[in-house]
């Protein structure tokens, strides 16, 4: 069963003891803090620590960040601390850009690396002829998310890398397209514990402040890997996070949309990936699905 809940409601908190799952998807997280209030995000926080489960995608996941930096220095900046602290460190953002609300002139479709131990079981045995799955890479739609940063704020800065997307793809741009990486506030991308600069990583699958988070996928194309999805204990409850809308694959998308018809053709191989993907996440929640029903 799955429904719909007001800013209103979520305040009153009736919902706490029989929701099996909190969910909070795309859009923009300062709305969320405007409608919730600290009342409405403390009463998700309490149902989190006291057992329960919240699944953030894009805004959901910057609003259930330590702190956030979006678009730093841009027109869109919006920075700050936030008041779940679900995931202990930061979110920075967008990851690819630049991003255009009510648009999707700044989406991609990127490739991400799966993390999560071989082969991925979704049930308790085979039941329905589901047999557990190898899943190394996959494509995911991607618009304005941004990476995990497990480290504290200051001590790392951002860096853009121009890169020519929208003219590869034959699209309709008068702005530079770019990614951007996180790097040391010294100049050096954080390195993994074996501290090999070739093998440098800015999202460990441990540090000092992710004790509680284990890393789910991570981008494959951005200098360093960072984390794109994770999932956090938090309390006696658990939250994942992801930065890219894995709920939507090819079919969901419009194909009469410029910028989401090169999304779209590298998608469509990837639907049962992604599913798969969205399954997994779902089950580290606490949240089975019918295995032959099509999400």
């Amino acid at each position: 069963s799955v429904q719909f809940i007001s800013p209103e409601e979520t305040i009153k908190g009736a919902w706490c003891d029989e929701a099996a799952l909190y969910v909070i998807g795309g859009g923009y997280d300062l709305g969320l803090i405007k409608a919730l209030g600290p009342e409405g995000t403390n009463k998700i926080q309490q149902y989190v620590h006291q057992g329960g489960s919240y699944l953030g995608i894009c805004s959901g996941a910057y609003f259930a960040s330590s702190y956030i930096e979006f678009d730093k220095d841009g027109p869109l900046e919006v920075c700050g601390d936030r008041q779940l602290k679900f995931y202990p460190g930061g979110k920075i953002g967008p990851l690819f850009g630049p991003y255009k609300y009510n648009s999707d002139f700044g989406s991609r479709a990127v490739l991400l690396s799966c993390q999560i131990p071989q082969p991925i079981q979704l049930a308790n045995g085979c039941s329905n002829g589901l047999k557990p799955r190898k899943l190394d890479q996959f494509y995911a739609y991607f618009s304005g998310g941004g990476a995990f940063c497990p480290y504290p704020k200051g001590n790392f800065e951002t860096r853009k890398n121009l890169d020519s997307y929208h003219k590869e793809n034959g699209l309709p741009s008068e702005d530079q397209t770019y990614s951007i990486e996180l790097v040391k506030s010294d100049g050096h991308l954080p390195l993994e514990s074996n501290h090999k600069k070739e093998e440098a990583i800015s999202c460990p699958k441990s540090s000092p402040i992710e004790s509680d988070v284990e890393v789910l996928c991570s981008y494959s194309d951005i200098k360093g890997a960072p984390a794109a999805i994770v999932k956090c204990r938090v309390g006696k409850g658990q939250a994942v996070l992801s930065s890219v809308h894995v709920e939507y694959d090819s079919q969901c998308l419009d194909n009469k949309d410029v910028y989401l018809k090169p999304i779209i053709d590298t998608l469509k191989d990837f639907n049962t990936e992604q599913s798969i993907i969205f399954r997994y996440m779902l089950k580290c929640l606490g949240i089975s699905i019918n295995l032959n029903y099509k999400l």
